[in-house]
């Protein structure tokens, strides 16, 4: 066995010492084995292992450490006992000198590293690392080259240090070696991470500064600097290492009052999140079976959709648990915020929604294992979620703990959506039997409604008419099997012989039964395999040869086949099932087995997963910072973050509104720049005509404005209008003249007085005293006011413009809406709203414009959907802060839509201090930027937190910019 170790060694062609080395084994023992002067003992099995392993690498051959080596290192050890016990003449052998412990040969090389400088050195750089090194980063932190330590740590490798799992080529002081963490040596260590911070974090940087270097940095200044570098950040990202990214940028704390730490951990957050793809359900588990809870938990994390969260999290604490790990509680109860979120943020439209009926299965695994609060929540959710299908919901309810507004009333719900079912096509009525299948088991009342349901059901049902109802008829035996197996097997029965009747002489039937037998046959068979079990062979005998593959060349006998099998209905595997793939199955077996072995193909599976992700886009977003941008004087920024915000078409529109940034922050010339830097991109579209004119028009550039205001759209002519009135008010007023005469051609139907009413009203910005308008246009006011009682079928912004200019009490000729008034906010807090979406952002200011901080918030919070309740948290902070607005020529450029915009502008001129408080206002920034939806809180910067728009910018263009 060492003769082939040996040559082993020497087919490798490279440096013996680097496999020992990397192996973890004493190089002078490793030598000795080599010459067959010392047979490894048993305790050196592994060691022996992984230094074949190596040298197989090197030699380029596969890394296995198979039997014909185990059998040859046994017969090597035999051969050396053998030798020892033989008698030698008169001679007395000297006894041979026993094997010094491990523990002692780690202590003497301690000792060894001690009396030296540089070794001292070395120990407190692992003391202050307390993770792997490589060779290369002592070095680079010792400020030594890299042959002094690999000379000085030569008799340490295999003993006092060993291999760092999943860190490939780091070594660890092996447990119970004496490290301490003193000042001198994380002061080496901080300045070899200053260092390669310094260089931009390039590829190449040791896996330690990425992966392990935050945690020496908790409660260090140093932290944030680090963790929010973009450059870091990216290096992660293109490393693979999303969950890391994510799990370290928790590590910052956020401090009240400081915006901008909140603003860029937001911004990195979505960054890093844009270039997550789905997590392999069983990698998260995985990674928890080896051991590695924090990284499971992380990983868990990485996933885009919520739902998706929920259940990974939910698997990894059901490991937890199953290892009696503490933090199995902690985790279980993060997975069901996720799981409550998901199902909160759901549309009800969706009918059906797989990854948030997996949800069900997870809580469902909590309970099972023990984690009882989390699970129960995570089954309320699931139960009162409008986006998961009936069963999954019902089967929620079920196992639900007591009861509660998420569960009650639900099953003579779900009976009623099965009776509605039932009346409708195929797919209908299939749903139908599949409400009531899980209805059917239900105790009381709802349980014997549904098995009457079925049975009634079931008796209308003509096979021999129709080939679709023997799929049916096999759902309701399977509906039935459980509680009236007598009937179900009836059921069953009917449907078996009306499918042997079919398959018998299939060309007799109709040319839409013929056609489902082409598609359908597969499914059906397998239906009627499942409630027919003892008929599966005659069943798939029958099945003619013209029918046997279907349209894809595939064998319509397989999937009832392997249901036979296995003894159950293969057409309704679980999401559980599912993620327990061959690989999953696999890693956990050597994980229990072999645990280093189990490792390895572990990091094969992540490594495989991981790859490069995408560059992060900037689509929703980007064009929203690059104003913030242009509006605090980053204008050279703003500009290549428009850029790279939208499609190369589009590019006129970015720049126009990176033009109209830098007017309403002050600098006209850097406007007048970039508005004509968008007319050289090429002739702009139609609709951003008008957006380019208001820019001339913002930046001073009167004549141009005037001239591209005459062939623009309505709206954009008031825009330009009110562009200009700050510097060009004789230029404004024609424009203004103009548009009333426009309005007043519009017949006086109260359709049309309602759309024109805000049109009217938005001219008001467009003279030079909001609150002292024109004559004329005081006469439109009073023409175009809402005058339709009661207004619950008015248009909501016209009443909303009307509401704000009565509280205003600057405009007389406007008429009281009084009780009207009351009786219409009264009807929209119902959530009844007659006409339109619900405007809830201007309602809010509405009630802020009052004085009534917290009807506002109240008021905020009848969004329909988070997303809604944060842009009517951003309108609210931006009247309260006196944030600038401008009101675009066209919608679809800036993230708030026009109507908004125009609401906050009117406000803001009209409003008084006293309804002002710039601290809340602060307060709704830093919870927007805390929440999902943290783009609605981008035009507040500018305004409420100036001093954090260069870094995100930087953020941004890191992220986005070419490698």
């Amino acid at each position: 066995m060492l003769s082939k170790l040996r040559d082993a060694a020497l087919e490798s062609g490279v440096a013996f010492s680097a496999c020992a080395r990397a192996a973890g084994v004493n190089l002078s023992t490793a030598r000795l084995w080599c010459r067959g002067e010392s047979a490894p003992g048993r305790q050196n099995t592994e060691a022996v292992e992984r230094l074949v392993t190596r040298l197989r690498q090197a030699a380029g051959e596969p890394p296995v450490f198979d039997d014909h080596w185990r059998r040859a290192l046994e017969a090597a050890r035999q051969e050396g006992e053998a030798r020892r016990g033989a008698p030698q003449g008169r001679v007395r052998p000297l006894p041979e000198a026993e094997e010094p412990e491990p523990r002692d040969i780690a202590r003497q090389e301690w000792e060894r590293l001690r009396a030296s400088a540089l070794g001292r050195t070395l120990l407190g750089l692992f003391g202050a690392a307390r993770a792997g090194l490589r060779l290369q980063d002592l070095a680079e932190a010792a400020g030594v080259g890299l042959p002094v330590v690999e000379e000085a740590l030569s008799g340490a490798l295999g003993s006092l240090l060993v291999p760092d799992v999943g860190s490939d080529g780091a070594y660890r002081p092996c447990d119970g070696v004496p490290l301490d963490r003193d000042d001198e040596h994380v002061e080496l260590l901080h300045a070899w991470a200053d260092s390669w911070q310094a260089r931009g974090w390039p590829e190449g940087t040791p896996l330690y500064l990425l992966s392990r270097y935050p945690e020496l940095l908790r409660g260090d200044v140093r932290l944030a600097r680090v963790v929010l570098d973009p450059r870091r950040l990216l290096r992660l990202a293109s490393e693979g290492r999303l969950d890391e990214a994510l799990a370290q940028l928790g590590l910052v704390p956020e401090r009240r009052g400081d915006l901008g730490t909140t603003a860029r951990l937001a911004v990195s957050r979505a960054l890093i999140a844009q270039r997550a793809r789905p997590v392999p359900r069983h990698l998260p588990r995985l990674l928890a079976l080896a051991g590695d809870h924090a990284r499971a938990r992380a990983l868990a994390r990485v996933s885009p959709q919520a739902a998706a969260r929920a259940v990974r999290l939910a698997d990894v604490a059901q490991v937890l648990r199953r290892a009696k790990d503490p933090l199995a509680e902690d985790v279980a109860r993060e997975a069901a915020q996720w799981a409550e979120r998901a199902t909160a943020d759901a549309s009800p439209l969706a009918e059906r929604n797989a990854r948030s009926e997996e949800l069900g299965e997870s809580g469902a695994g909590l309970l099972a294992a023990g984690l009882h609060e989390a699970g129960d929540a995570v089954l309320r959710a699931v139960a009162a979620c409008e986006a998961v299908g009936w069963t999954a919901r019902i089967r929620a309810a079920k196992k639900v703990s007591g009861e509660g507004p998420e569960v009650e009333g639900l099953l003579p719900r779900a009976a009623a959506r099965a009776a509605e079912l039932s009346e409708g096509d195929f797919a209908s009525k299939a749903e139908a039997l599949e409400i009531w299948a899980e209805l059917v088991a239900a105790h009381g009342r709802a349980g014997r409604l549904a098995r009457g349901r079925v049975e009634e059901f079931c008796a209308g049902l003509d096979p021999g008419a129709d080939v679709s109802h023997i799929d049916l008829l096999a759902l309701g035996a399977g509906a039935l099997m459980r509680v009236r197996p007598g009937r179900a097997r009836r059921l069953a029965a009917r449907a078996r012989d009306a499918l042997l009747a079919v398959l018998e002489e299939p060309g007799r039937r109709s040319p839409s039964d013929r056609a489902r037998l082409r598609l359908e046959l597969s499914e059906t068979l397998a239906r009627v395999v499942a409630v027919c079990p003892g008929s599966a062979r005659e069943l798939l005998k029958a099945v003619p040869e013209e029918l046997a593959t279907d349209v894809l060349g595939d064998d319509v006998r397989a999937q009832a086949r392997a249901g036979a099998a296995a003894g159950q209905d293969v057409t309704a595997s679980s999401a559980a099932e599912a993620a327990d793939t061959a690989e999953f199955q696999k890693v956990s077996a050597a994980l229990r087995s072999a645990p280093d072995r189990g490792r390895q193909l572990l990091s094969v599976a992540l490594a495989r997963w991981e790859g490069h992700a995408p560059v992060a886009g900037l689509r929703e977003w980007g064009l929203s910072l690059a104003w913030a941008l242009a509006a605090t004087g980053h204008t050279p920024q703003a500009a290549r973050l428009a850029g790279r915000s939208r499609e190369p078409a589009e590019l006129a529109g970015a720049l126009a509104v990176v033009s109209l940034g830098c007017a309403i922050g002050g600098r006209r010339d850097e406007a007048r720049e970039q508005v004509r830097k968008a007319l050289a991109n090429g002739r702009p579209a139609a609709d951003v005509h008008g957006l380019i004119a208001q820019a001339f028009a913002c930046a001073g550039v009167t004549g141009e404005a005037a001239a591209r205001a005459r062939t623009a759209s309505r709206g954009a002519r008031s825009a330009v209008a009110t562009g200009l009135v700050a510097h060009a008010p004789a230029a404004a007023a024609p424009l203004v003249a103009a548009r009333l005469a426009e309005i007043g051609t519009a017949p006086p139907s109260p359709y049309v007085r309602e759309r024109s009413f805000p049109e009217v009203v938005e001219l008001l910005l467009a003279v030079p005293d909001v609150r002292k308008p024109c004559g004329d246009l005081r006469a439109s006011l009073r023409d175009w006011a809402c005058r339709r009682a009661p207004l619950r079928n008015s248009d909501p912004q016209a009443v909303l413009l009307h509401a704000l200019l009565g509280a205003s009490g600057r405009y007389p000729e406007v008429p009281a809406l009084d009780g009207w008034l009351v009786d219409w906010e009264q009807y929209m807090a119902g959530g009844r709203i007659g006409s339109g979406s619900p405007p809830v952002p201007e309602w809010t200011v509405l009630q802020a414009f009052r004085g009534d901080l917290p009807a506002a918030r109240a008021t905020a919070l009848r969004a329909r959907d988070p997303g809604a309740r944060a842009a009517a948290l951003g309108a609210l902070a931006a009247y309260l802060g006196r944030v600038p607005v401008v009101v675009p020529a066209v919608d679809g450029w800036l993230p708030q839509p026009r109507p908004l915009l125009r609401y906050l502008a009117l406000a803001d001129a009209l409003g008084g201090d006293a309804t002002r408080d710039e601290g809340e206002a602060r307060r709704i920034l830093g919870e927007l930027l805390r929440g999902e939806h943290w783009a609605h809180a981008l035009p507040l910067l500018p305004r409420l937190a100036p001093e954090a728009v260069p870094l995100l910018g930087e953020l941004a263009l890191v992220h986005t910019g070419p490698r």
